[in-house]
């Protein structure tokens, strides 16, 4: 690997994020650690850079902001990175009635899962059809099924997963994607999405963001085109896919009650 080449992980500074840029770094990548939370991005950059001897560029950037990303990508492009991986994770979720929740919540959700995602994707192409390259979009098991009390969220990781196999597509033999569809995973995405007391999220089937992420970038580089760790999630995936939505959420429904 090229030490002047660069990783570019959004929503790096926690969750599956964070382990993607720690085990790319182990890998001996460069890293551009994009996050709202820059006492986190700046910490992680001293430690990665020390323990690794690698270079971090933290970008501060709120991707939900209109003009945020080809403000950044600008000054990429000035400083001639060469990037050789997108990872495309930044997305947030929220568990509860659709008609009880606040309607600029759901707007950001689908801005920042959707939007925010679709326009990094065409600023990124470019710089990654330069040499061998890959690209990882984060959905997650939910894209397989609607979710009642995460209509929205699903709906959301439904669209990053047929955008991103559609790329794949287009792609081929320039830029290697792939889309990784996690399950349960434990992160702090359960307490922002308010979902700590949900059963499911007790089980033992509940995965570690480090496992996913090392899981997530090992058959990246296999050129996997989905990717669902654990056996669980497998069969739950396939089931969800297998049977009418109209069944399927009414199933889901039961399970993901408290």
């Amino acid at each position: 690997m090229n030490k002047s080449n660069f990783a570019l992980i959004t929503g790096a500074s926690s969750g599956i994020g964070f382990e993607i840029s720690k085990y790319l770094a182990q890998k001996n990548y460069n890293l551009i650690l994009i996050s709202r939370n820059k006492d986190k991005l700046l910490e992680m950059k001293r430690n990665l850079e020390k323990i690794y001897d690698i270079k971090c560029i933290v970008i501060i950037s709120d991707l939900t902001k209109e003009g945020s990303i080809p403000k950044f990508m600008k000054k990429l492009r000035k400083e001639h990175v060469r990037v050789d991986i997108g990872i495309l994770n930044a997305g947030f979720g929220s568990f509860e009635k659709f008609e009880d929740s606040l309607i600029t919540n759901q707007l950001n959700m689908i801005n920042l899962n959707i939007s925010s995602l679709v326009e990094l994707s065409h600023e990124i192409i470019p710089f990654l059809e330069k040499q061998k390259s890959y690209m990882l979009f984060v959905a997650s098991t939910a894209a397989f099924q609607p979710i009642p009390k995460m209509a929205n969220y699903a709906a959301t990781k439904s669209f990053v997963l047929s955008f991103s196999q559609a790329l794949r597509e287009e792609l081929k033999r320039r830029i290697n994607v792939s889309t990784l569809c996690s399950g349960h995973t434990k992160t702090n995405f359960e307490n922002r999405a308010n979902m700590s007391d949900i059963s499911f999220s007790k089980s033992s089937s509940v995965m570690s963001a480090k496992d996913v992420a090392k899981i997530g970038i090992d058959k990246m580089f296999d050129n996997k085109a989905v990717i669902i760790p654990g056996t669980q999630n497998s069969i739950g995936a396939s089931f969800g896919k297998l049977i009418l939505t109209s069944i399927s959420s009414k199933i889901i429904s039961k399970i993901m009650k408290n």
